[in-house]
């Protein structure tokens, strides 16, 4: 699959269309500069994008008969390419104060954004009892600060 995509780019790529032996002016060679800008699609490397690629790979590794070897791989012709779906930003800029940005709704700051990002935070504990220490952890800052040696 990565090998068909990276032949297909490769035959429609702005370079494909130069001859060997052109020379470029300035202005042809910014435009071409655009052109293959523009076909880029670099991704942000944080864990959303890494979480959607892992359960992308896995269907595709469970779906298909991957060999390691390219000439016997078998990969399903209706098997779509990763596209890589936005689900917003957070991040915890102290003082119980949070920044989000969703698509949907645009961007939330504040305190009640902190509140969103802790239950949020919280609730992605991946068991029961993260859960709880999570919370009690936080509920014990809150009420006794951070250093809790004179408690």
């Amino acid at each position: 699959l990565v090998r068909n995509t990276i032949n297909k780019q490769a035959a429609v790529s702005p370079l494909s269309t130069l001859q060997d032996d052109v020379a470029l002016d300035k202005e042809s060679f910014h435009e071409l500069l655009g052109q293959i800008d523009s076909g880029l699609r670099a991704l942000p490397a944080t864990a959303q994008v890494a979480g959607q690629q892992g359960k992308y790979l896995a269907g595709l590794l469970s779906k298909n008969n991957v060999t390691g070897n390219p000439a016997t791989t078998k990969i399903d012709a209706s098997q779509k390419p990763f596209e890589y779906f936005h689900k917003g930003s957070a991040a915890y800029v102290g003082s119980d104060n949070a920044v989000f940005d969703v698509p949907v709704i645009g961007p939330l700051t504040g305190w009640y954004a902190g509140l969103v990002w802790k239950s949020f935070e919280t609730y992605s504990q991946i068991s029961f009892r993260n859960r709880c220490l999570v919370f009690t952890d936080w509920l014990r800052t809150k009420l006794f600060g951070r250093d809790i040696s004179r408690v």
